[in-house]
């Protein structure tokens, strides 16, 4: 089916977002249009007049647009709407990106023209809640290193170290991922501690590590993330005690890990190193993915070999190529670690 998002490259200024949008959102957009059908005569929007945050996409017919106080539409609308004296948007074209806070006051809501339909239309409709599911992640206030305590070092690796840290204000706790840039550098690390970065900053899912923000100075990294206090997966399953869990347990488990992959797969991004000590329990008992060092946005198949030995799938060993199948056969067919491990009711 013809798609007026990607066919215009993404241009479309959504809302007060200046970061260019990408091919895995624009699925994601794409898949929350909800096709909608309108009588000749219909007022969509009037000028200075409150009104829901839509985008409408036209597939079909035309629609008249004007405006009392604005003057140069083309600089709203972000394309040409001609020098007639009654304007018209077709088929191809689109309205309301505006109304989502894309106004010179950034307020949501607010009509700046009228826009009435010529003829019965079609259109498809992406309303503000569907955007701003998906760009969620960009849109949480960012906090500065000035505004947090050290409390005390919670681990320490080759490149840095991971503090638990407290916001000044709110005494929220959390934990700083500080990595030194020339220990990255030394190593070949650094582009994909930048991926993963870039790849977290996509995220809004209970179900995955959830990054506060993110900064840097001359001299290292700072990642700033939820902190997740129940403990790994792994000690759940081999305690001082047993070495299992009971099988409704796993199913809850397996669910939860299951939602987050899907997530991710949703927006092209595959995982490749999920295992116990990956996934941590938050406060609530629910599990959330952490750590991704190795996961990465793809389209159709990626060929590195990489991951844990005991927890590779066969495509990535043969090096035959691997998609998100490499996650599912973990997760659900040598979840092993689960279901093998409900040793007991």
């Amino acid at each position: 089916m013809f798609n007026p998002l990607h066919a215009q490259q993404a241009h479309i200024p959504f809302g007060k977002r200046k970061n260019p949008v990408e091919e895995n959102e624009l699925d994601l957009l794409a898949g929350a249009i909800v096709e909608k059908s309108y009588k000749k005569g219909h007022v969509f929007f009037t000028e200075g007049s409150r009104c829901t945050p839509s985008l409408y996409l036209i597939r079909k017919g035309r629609v008249s647009i004007e405006s009392i106080k604005y003057h140069n539409l083309d600089e709203i609308l972000g394309f040409e709407v001609g020098k007639e004296k009654v304007k018209t948007i077709k088929k191809m074209g689109y309205f309301g990106n505006d109304t989502m806070g894309a106004n010179e006051t950034g307020e949501l809501g607010v009509a700046q023209y009228t826009v009435i339909a010529l003829e019965d239309i079609e259109v498809g409709l992406l309303d503000f809640n569907a955007i701003k599911s998906i760009f969620a992640a960009e849109r949480a206030h960012k906090i500065q290193m000035d505004e947090l305590n050290m409390v005390r070092i919670l681990g320490a690796g080759t490149f840095g170290k991971v503090w638990l840290v407290s916001h000044k204000k709110n005494k929220e706790t959390y934990a700083l991922k500080i990595q030194v840039k020339h220990f990255l550098i030394k190593n070949n690390q650094a582009d994909g501690v930048i991926r993963e970065k870039d790849i977290m900053a996509k995220f809004d899912h209970p179900f995955l590590i959830k990054m506060i923000s993110h900064w840097k100075d001359d001299d290292k990294l700072y990642m700033l993330l939820k902190l997740y206090q129940g403990g790994e997966l792994n000690s759940v399953i081999h305690s001082a005690t047993r070495d299992g869990i009971p099988e409704r347990a796993a199913r809850f488990y397996a669910a939860n890990i299951l939602e987050g992959l899907s997530y991710m797969h949703r927006r092209h991004i595959i995982y490749r190193d999920l295992k116990p000590a990956n996934v941590m329990l938050d406060a609530d008992g629910y599990t959330v993915i952490v750590d991704f060092g190795f996961a990465k946005l793809i389209k159709n198949k990626t060929y590195t070999f990489c991951g844990t030995p005991l927890y590779l799938a066969p495509e990535i060993i043969t090096q035959d190529g691997h998609n998100a199948g490499a996650d599912h056969w973990v997760s659900l067919v040598q979840g092993g670690w689960f279901l093998s491990m409900a040793s007991y009711s």
